[in-house]
């Protein structure tokens, strides 16, 4: 698999990728066309067939061919990270302060077609995420604790909390929540009755003779590949695979392969994209001798299978600082640190950069 880099964009603080590009820098564009009006201020991306615009005064959702479909006052916050395409709904909170320091998130699930109201929740927390949603339940996570709610009627159905839990979850997987925690852990809980199902915490063979052997090194920055049941990472100079349906977990140490590219760490990854056949990392590359820079970052394709490194684009400008780079069918997205946007066009050939 190679790609070739096709273009640049300049400015872009944001962008959200599927099969069309959104991106916004000074102007917003969705479905590679520019959306018209004063006072745009950003947006997000919906689903496949919508986007939320943010205008100064208002929020409006857009369908790909650039119509108003609902509009919204700027009272709420459209919170747009766990839709349900089918069922055309969404959340929105709005976070209210009292006077004795406690915070209440008032969320509201509704169809964003009709704007109909679903059902009201208000909860008393600090914060508070959504973190699953069927039919018949919606979980929330606040910091430490999660909480299920009945949507029909807002009743609490169940609870679990752990000191060690962190602030977010890698995903759902047959009906169980996928959570990392801050002890070198990942964990699932049943998303129906709050049980922890299953644990991983021990990785034989890693990291050797340092003060983490033998733990799952940086739980939070494991990647979800439903289809293939598997949690997948690579930290530092290690390659994992956890199979979430046997328990088993594999573990590949690339040093020798990344010294080839002259690679000595990759950068802790976070939904970062991949394929069937490739994972799409960032790393810092080896200082030469008379580089006054400290390092350069790349942008490279490792090989699931085999697990080696089949293509590779060094960034000689700028550092990529945290961001991840993002994929659609055709293109593979890297933001820098100077706010260019590169992007990089797959190609048939086996043609390299």
């Amino acid at each position: 698999m190679m790609y070739k880099l096709s273009h640049t964009n300049k400015n872009v603080q944001y962008y959200y990728v599927n099969e069309q590009m959104l991106h916004y820098s000074d102007h917003l564009y969705y479905n590679f066309k520019k959306i018209s009006g004063e006072n745009i201020i950003g947006g997000s991306l919906l689903d496949h067939n919508h986007i939320i615009v943010n205008k100064e005064e208002r929020q409006l959702i857009i369908d790909t061919n650039l119509i108003t479909i609902q509009e919204f006052s700027n009272d709420i916050i459209l919170f747009d990270t766990f839709i349900k395409t089918p069922t055309n709904r969404i959340a929105s909170v709005n976070t209210i302060f009292n006077d004795d320091g406690s915070i209440v998130c008032n969320w509201v699930l509704f169809n964003y077609t009709t704007n109909k109201v679903i059902q009201d929740f208000r909860i008393k927390t600090s914060y508070c995420v959504p973190v699953y949603i069927n039919e018949n339940i919606i979980v929330f996570q606040d910091m430490n604790k999660l909480t299920s709610y009945n949507i029909q009627n807002g009743t609490v159905l169940w609870e679990f909390s752990d000191e060690s839990l962190a602030s977010h979850i890698l995903g759902t997987f047959n009906n169980e929540i996928i959570l990392p925690t801050t002890a070198n852990s990942i964990l699932t809980l049943n998303a129906h009755t709050g049980v922890k199902e299953k644990e991983w915490k021990e990785i034989p063979k890693i990291n050797i003779g340092s003060q983490i052997e033998g733990v799952i090194p940086e739980p939070s920055s494991f990647v979800l590949d439903i289809e293939n049941k598997k949690l997948i990472g690579a930290i530092g100079t290690n390659y994992i695979e956890i199979e979430l349906d046997t328990n088993k977990i594999k573990h590949i140490d690339l040093i020798e392969e990344l010294q080839k590219s002259n690679i000595f760490f990759i950068k802790q990854i976070t939904d970062n994209p991949f394929t069937e056949t490739h994972l799409f990392l960032t790393a810092m590359m080896e200082q030469n001798k008379n580089d006054e820079k400290w390092s350069y970052d790349c942008l490279f394709a490792l090989n699931r299978k085999t697990f080696k490194i089949d293509w590779k684009y060094n960034f000689e400008t700028q550092n990529l600082g945290t961001h991840t780079p993002k994929a659609s069918k055709n293109h593979l997205y890297q933001l820098d640190n100077d706010g260019t946007l590169f992007v990089f066009e797959k190609q048939l050939e086996n043609t390299s950069v």
